[in-house]
């Protein structure tokens, strides 16, 4: 089943708003065409909303799941810059993935409050 989205434009990056349940296929496929959203609309940063996504990765699949995230990032044509706003289990307190897509030389930061994501995408794409 696919993670349901409503697209919107800011000044500075685009907003993909998700709902549904978690699967790392779903995910991926969301992250794919918001970052293609965001490209195509002359936006350099997008706010994924996690918020009302229900689920989310084990351990394990955490970090196959940022691992194939950046590799998605890096592999378009223009970088876009990530924001994840959203809450366990969704979100690793320790931020797991959050690590293993730096590792990897992604541009992206997870949050729980939108103000602070929204904070760094403007300092990073404005």
């Amino acid at each position: 089943m696919a993670i349901q989205t409503v697209n919107k434009l800011e000044a500075y990056f685009a907003e993909v708003q998700c709902t549904g349940p978690y699967s790392m296929t779903a995910f991926l496929d969301m992250l794919d065409k918001a970052l293609d959203y965001a490209a195509n609309n002359d936006r350099s940063a997008v706010l994924v909303d996690a918020y009302a996504i229900t689920g989310g990765p084990d351990r394990d699949e955490r970090a196959e799941l940022a691992a194939r995230g950046a590799e998605l990032q890096l592999g378009k044509d223009r970088l876009v810059a990530i924001a994840i706003v959203g809450r366990e289990p969704m979100l690793h307190p320790e931020r797991i993935g959050e690590a293993v897509a730096l590792d990897r030389c992604a541009v992206l930061k997870v949050f729980e409050r939108r103000d602070a994501a929204i904070d760094w995408l403007e300092h990073t794409s404005g």
